[in-house]
């Protein structure tokens, strides 16, 4: 976005508390159907062929994997024809991240077993580093994703982005860099503090 652009915030965005400069919402629901048109696309939607080819004996794999849980039951259709993560169950999830896929795919998937539901935004594709948000109701906190392509190894680190602190002070490499985008990405979507 440049920065002669002018944002329009909508009235509903206006009237949400704000908290530390940026406008708290308690569901991440009101937040996506406050946004403005150039908002609309601010999900990354991760897919298990992500950085990686799949051959033929991993998509046998997966193919072959199965659950008895309402989730499996409710998403595979939809799982099976875009290989995204979010249609994954927890469940599932475990046994997706012993196949040879992307580091930060299978980190997510990690992440996934073990905390349930997670909406995704790429932040940089560079790295990459990938924002998961874990909960539709408090928003304190936002789960970073960071490939080192030095190491070829992901990391999760978590902000907060109302206190400006990470969890345990641990920053991923350019740690305030990111945290500066995190901020300017939050700005111009949900946590808009201010008319233009």
């Amino acid at each position: 976005m440049k920065k002669e652009d002018k944002i329009e915030i909508s009235d509903k965005k206006i009237k949400r508390p704000l908290k530390k400069g940026l406008r708290e919402f308690d569901d991440l629901r009101d937040a996506i159907s406050s946004m403005e048109e150039h908002n609309r696309n601010f999900y990354f939607k991760p897919v298990l062929g992500y950085g990686v080819k799949l051959d033929a004996s991993t998509l046998n794999k997966i193919t072959r994997i199965e659950c008895n849980c309402s989730d499996f039951l409710q998403n595979h259709g939809d799982f099976m024809k875009s290989m995204e993560i979010r249609f994954v169950s927890k469940h599932t999830a475990t046994k997706l991240a012993e196949l040879p896929l992307h580091p930060i795919i299978l980190l997510l998937l990690r992440n996934k077993a073990k905390h349930g539901k997670e909406r995704y935004v790429m932040l940089s594709e560079n790295e990459p580093i990938i924002l998961g948000f874990v909960s539709f109701v408090k928003l304190n906190w936002i789960n970073v994703y960071h490939y080192d392509n030095k190491r070829d190894v992901a990391i999760r680190f978590s902000f907060n982005p109302f206190e400006n602190k990470w969890s345990y002070g641990k920053l991923p490499p350019d740690g305030k860099t990111v945290e500066n985008k995190i901020m300017t990405l939050l700005q111009q979507t949900f946590l808009q503090a201010e008319r233009f």
